[in-house]
């Protein structure tokens, strides 16, 4: 899968580069996925952004820092998921295009909100910017909304917070 990587990588169709930031993702293959983050479709962007923030690569922080006033919607949100942690004056002069972009973040979840995994969403969003109690207060509207299966939903966030039973 390595050996033909560069040739779906540089493919003229955009879908195809996009799957190909996923495997190269899955085959933690950073080179690829920093270019493809500067795609010129931003599916492609998105997918590319996504793989590294999975990755914890700081790679991320700076195409998702240069997507924040990029057209697409779904680009714009995945931007705002891995900037969260960021404190403000570390995003400069891009702070405002942030705070938008959080904001809609914030209400799309808010949106579907009558379904576990879109609080777990929020929840992990405010435990990224250091907001404890909103993340706190998400993660067990998540629980309320799934209170018997919580792991086939999302993992139990307040687990380490509960006494163990025995």
């Amino acid at each position: 899968a390595r050996l033909l990587l560069p040739r779906f990588v540089g493919h003229p169709t955009w879908q195809v580069r996009m799957y190909a930031a996923r495997a190269a993702g899955q085959m933690e293959s950073f080179e690829p996925l920093a270019r493809l983050g500067a795609d010129a479709h931003d599916n492609v962007r998105e997918a590319a952004i996504e793989e590294l923030a999975r990755l914890k690569r700081a790679e991320a922080l700076v195409l998702a820092y240069e997507a924040l006033n990029r057209p697409d919607y779904q680009l714009v949100m995945t931007a705002a998921r891995t900037l969260a942690g960021l404190a403000a004056d570390a995003l400069g002069e891009q702070a405002a295009a942030f705070d938008r972009a959080a904001a809609e973040y914030i209400a799309a979840e808010r949106f579907n909100a009558d379904r576990p995994e879109h609080r777990v969403n929020l929840g992990n969003f405010f435990a990224e910017r250091g907001e404890t109690a909103a993340s706190e207060a998400e993660y067990r509207a998540a629980l309320t909304l799934e209170p018997r299966q919580p792991g086939r939903v999302h993992p139990d966030p307040l687990a380490e917070r509960r006494p163990h039973p025995l």
